[in-house]
């Protein structure tokens, strides 16, 4: 009997030995695991795909007996992608029910003129971004007749926190009557690469205030300012935009509104 319990003890101390060694190794793998995502983590995971969906991607063309236009398509799922691809389609649809509204009428009433005339569109699109922001601005081109088109922008900003975003969210109250001023300077003295000084209208720059600066972009440090065709200048200049270099900088620097000084 005692030849069969010193046979058993030492059988019961290497189960007992290995099952230790199997928990210690459980236990490491565990904790060597990579942690499970946070909400944070999976947010900024989401968010940074979004930012590499968003993109203007091929033109489409379209062309029929009242219309003939092109649009880029806008592809992600950002906010601004979103509300710029709903913008286009609104655009485009509203552009062919008018021109199917009105040229059936004008072609029996003038044919001499508009027997072969169609309506005309054209979008543009570009997408920026920065580190707190995505930007994509529409600018659009209309012709209806006439010696001349017109063209005017629509621009969407977020915030990369979420939520759209307008100049008063980037620029303080106390700072808005300096801002101007200094759009108002800028517009002044406009030039245009490979020309020159351009002149603008005196009496339309005098009149912005903040309010109208509602059409804008954040290019990396950089800030863009757009003004439809023939709001600050004569139609032979176009559209008008002025960029502002280092925009977060020059901002900080700018004077306190009177109003705003104690």
């Amino acid at each position: 009997m005692k030849e069969k319990k010193s046979h058993v003890i030492p059988l019961i101390i290497i189960i007992l030995l290995v099952g230790l060694g199997l928990t210690y190794y459980i236990r490491t793998t565990r904790l060597n695991e990579p942690l499970p995502q946070t909400n944070s983590t999976l947010a900024n995971k989401i968010d940074n795909q979004k930012e590499k969906e968003t993109a203007i991607s091929e033109t489409i063309e379209i062309k029929n007996k009242n219309v003939v236009g092109s649009y880029p398509a806008i592809t992600g799922e950002s906010l601004v992608a979103l509300d710029a691809r709903a913008d286009v389609q609104n655009f485009v649809r509203e552009f062919q029910e008018q021109a199917d509204a009105e040229l059936p009428e004008l072609r029996s009433e003038f044919p001499d003129t508009y027997s072969d005339q169609t309506y005309g569109f054209d979008v543009k699109a570009d997408y920026y971004s920065s580190n707190a922001t995505r930007s994509i601005v529409l600018q659009k081109y209309i012709f209806t007749g006439g010696a001349n088109g017109s063209a005017f922008y629509t621009t969407f900003n977020e915030s990369n926190n979420g939520g759209r975003i307008t100049l008063n969210d980037l620029i303080t109250a106390e700072k808005r009557d300096s801002f101007v001023t200094m759009v108002k300077k800028r517009l002044m003295n406009y030039s245009v690469p490979g020309i020159g000084t351009v002149s603008l209208f005196p009496e339309s720059i005098a009149d912005i205030e903040f309010e109208n600066l509602t059409r804008f972009a954040v290019d990396n440090d950089d800030m863009i300012l757009y003004f439809d065709e023939y709001e600050v200048g004569a139609g032979a200049v176009g559209t008008v935009s002025i960029t502002i270099d280092g925009y977060k900088d020059l901002i900080s620097n700018l004077a306190v509104n009177e109003n705003d000084k104690r």
